[in-house]
């Protein structure tokens, strides 16, 4: 590939206007821009080229079909089951899934709507930590203007603090619990639960569980009826369409559930059959590739100008980096590459009183994904200020300010050629934000095939828990 030393500056690429027509993608969702990154349609073929020669098509193939490509824990990867309609095919060793999964989310949505229809219920405390947790609080938080359900209130940490709070918010009398653990086993989360049951003054019947262990919710004292499945082969932190998602069902009913499955759905057949050029998550996941192992850009900025997407950088952040964050190939090789960049973001317009001032003019260039969604004319004058300020962000990175420009203050030289991509979402709503994060989950798949990596695994977090129970029973 092309020296990167030889590339023009982006000053240069973005006046190629046949280049800037092949680097925007438009789908009914969104229209995702890369003419600000760093390549030109030579750079983007070889790209192109390296997806071919690891026969991409074919792992994604297996991807959908079922196949183990979890290889270390023998488990297939099928979160899009989660999400299927009646029109859609889902096989595992031969045998069809959507039966157990549409059994699963009928059993949900009949809790859901129960539990809505229950007058007396006000508050739900939902309990869990990373993938239980980090997916539903992002719908709940961006959605909550027009929540009309009871309130939900999430906690993860074990710091008895995070639960004090929730708990002061609520009475025994009008607030029941989900317990979100796939092994009901968590540690943080069972802690959080026993002492919720504790406040709870020992009522059970409070309790629902979100497992693949419904023997271990059991044994806890959870009822059957009120314990909820979802299988092995989808990881925690692509579970949001799975039963995972239940405080969202009671939040903002079964229909704006499942249009969040519909909009991730559609992700899944664009990303299952569209050529690369046409591919949003494929084009996303090589122009990461690009910036970490061609630009060695060791971090990445979401940046969302629109304060009910505040929570989408952690929430990716555990997704990426707990899926690609990784030394050892699937293999057990060690490799000699880069691999995830370090990940993490806020809202804009507060990111530029912030930090930004490092990804213009720090010693280390940042690539950032700006995101904004459509919003509604009552507030066109706030709505066009964001607009402003993310294109004004977007240009200043890319294009820069000379010293002549800068009329001779150095201070305020800017280099500029730092990449970033734009996403313009045309509304906000379940739909568009189901789709959004699902262009997320393949941009990490097709970056494990890439790097060569098993992104379904996580043995790394293993060590320090099991550390940290060893300090338990020793000071215990």
């Amino acid at each position: 590939m092309r020296s990167c030393d030889l590339m023009p500056h982006l000053r240069v690429l973005m006046n190629d206007t046949k280049r800037n027509d092949l680097l925007t993608v438009n789908s009914k969702i969104l229209t995702a821009d890369f003419t600000r990154q760093r390549i030109d349609k030579n750079i983007l073929n070889l790209l192109f080229s390296m997806l071919d020669e690891i026969n991409f098509k074919e792992r994604r193939r297996e991807y959908f079909s079922g196949e183990k490509i979890n290889n270390t824990e023998g488990q297939s990867v099928l979160h899009m089951a989660m999400r299927a309609d009646k029109k859609d095919e889902y096989k595992i060793d031969g045998q069809d899934v959507l039966a157990s999964v549409f059994a699963m989310r009928e059993k949900m949505f009949d809790l859901a709507n129960n539990i809505r229809a229950n007058k007396n219920i006000k508050n739900v405390v939902a309990i869990g930590i990373g993938g239980s947790d980090l997916g539903p609080r992002f719908i709940c938080d961006a959605f909550q203007d027009i929540a009309d359900g009871p309130q939900i209130h999430f906690v993860s940490n074990v710091d008895a603090c995070d639960l004090q709070r929730a708990l002061k918010k609520c009475d025994v009398e009008n607030t029941i619990f989900l317990v979100a653990s796939k092994t009901f086993t968590t540690a943080e989360t069972m802690m959080n639960a026993q002492t919720s049951l504790k406040w709870a003054q020992g009522r059970t019947e409070l309790f629902y569980a979100i497992t693949a262990n419904a023997n271990k919710a059991v044994e806890w004292g959870v009822n059957q009826n009120h314990i909820l499945s979802f299988p092995q082969w989808v990881g925690g932190r692509f579970s949001l369409w799975s039963s995972i998602g239940f405080s969202i069902a009671i939040a903002f009913g079964t229909d704006a559930f499942l249009s969040l499955l519909q909009g991730a759905r559609e992700c899944d057949k664009e990303f299952a059959i569209n050529e690369y050029q046409n591919n949003i998550p494929v084009l996303m996941a090589l122009m990461g590739i690009y910036n970490r192992n061609y630009l060695n850009l060791k971090t990445h900025l979401i940046a969302p100008y629109d304060v009910r997407l505040r929570l989408l950088s952690k929430y990716i952040q555990q997704m990426d980096m707990e899926s690609n964050g990784k030394s050892v190939n699937r293999h057990g090789a060690r490799v000699s590459y880069g691999t995830a960049p370090q990940i993490y973001g806020e809202a804009g317009t507060d990111c530029q009183h912030s930090y930004m001032q490092m990804i213009h003019q720090g010693s280390d260039a940042v690539p950032v994904d700006f995101i904004i969604a459509a919003q509604d004319t009552n507030h066109n004058d706030h709505y066009q200020m964001l607009l402003a300020n993310m294109k004004g962000q977007a240009h200043a990175l890319a294009l820069g300010q000379t010293l002549d420009e800068a009329k001779q203050d150095p201070f305020r030289e800017f280099e500029g050629n730092r990449p970033s991509t734009l996403f313009y979402l045309n509304q906000f709503d379940f739909k568009t934000i189901g789709y959004f994060i699902a262009l997320y989950e393949h941009k990490i798949f097709t970056q494990g095939i890439l790097w060569e990596l098993n992104s379904y695994d996580q043995p790394g977090v293993e060590l320090g828990k099991a550390i940290a129970l060893k300090e338990m029973k020793l000071h215990g």
